[in-house]
């Protein structure tokens, strides 16, 4: 009876089980690792992709002033003509 009871007897044992678990502990921790440093990464380069945008836009317009500045002269105190820039 023993024989028969341990031959139809098929399953995993405690250390089974613990190692299994014990590596699907490590794989999720760097996979939780691998994500947490993707997303990071992606909030650091959108900010920067921001920042770079608000500099692109103030640069054109100063560009835009500067392309319609006139060259107008100026007068100084005695009424003589000056250059402006």
């Amino acid at each position: 009876m023993n024989r028969a009871r341990c031959q139809g007897s098929r399953g995993f044992t405690l250390i089974e089980v613990l190692v299994a678990v014990v590596i699907f502990v490590l794989l999720a921790a760097a996979a939780y690792t691998a994500i947490d440093t993707l997303i990071r990464t992606r909030i650091g380069v959108q900010q920067r992709a921001q920042s770079l945008h608000q500099l692109q836009r103030a640069m054109g317009r100063f560009e835009r002033d500067l392309r319609q500045a006139v060259a107008r002269g100026i007068s100084n105190e005695y009424g003589e003509r000056r250059p402006a820039l």
